[in-house]
């Protein structure tokens, strides 16, 4: 079976691989993030006016460069349940993102179900996240 976001991953960090790193005048990795984003964190202890606890999101990084693409038919297995990812969102090496951080794009907020960090044979080269559409 082809897996088409495997393949577009691929091509992409091939491409990138070839991509000479002390050439100034190519392009650069950073310059691809033509996207913003905001990245959110859990805080955790907010209370309702119940005194239940409520989930609240502060802002962990704002304004972040970085780049989205839509994958199709990608489905992770989170424990016992297949999810399928809405976005494929690619960010900087020095972004530290969880599974448990949410991302706000174009003002929707998607779910982080997988991160992964890619390296390129020096060290780490940017980060990817498979990311859920948030149904409120």
């Amino acid at each position: 079976m082809f897996d088409k976001v495997l393949f577009d991953a691929v091509v992409f960090n091939v491409w990138l691989e070839a991509i000479p790193r002390d050439d100034p005048s190519v392009v650069s990795f950073r310059s691809l993030l033509i996207n913003r984003c905001n990245i959110q964190r859990y805080v955790p202890g907010a209370l309702d006016e119940y005194g239940h606890p409520i989930r609240t999101w502060g802002n962990l990084l704002l304004d972040e460069p970085c780049r989205w693409s839509t994958p199709k038919n990608t489905e992770i297995k989170a424990g016992i349940e297949i999810v399928i990812a809405d976005l494929k969102l690619f960010l900087r090496n020095n972004v530290g993102i969880t599974e448990k951080d949410r991302v706000i794009l174009k003002g929707r907020a998607y779910e982080i179900i997988s991160v992964v960090k890619r390296q390129d044979g020096i060290g780490l080269h940017h980060v990817e996240a498979l990311l859920k559409t948030v149904v409120a």
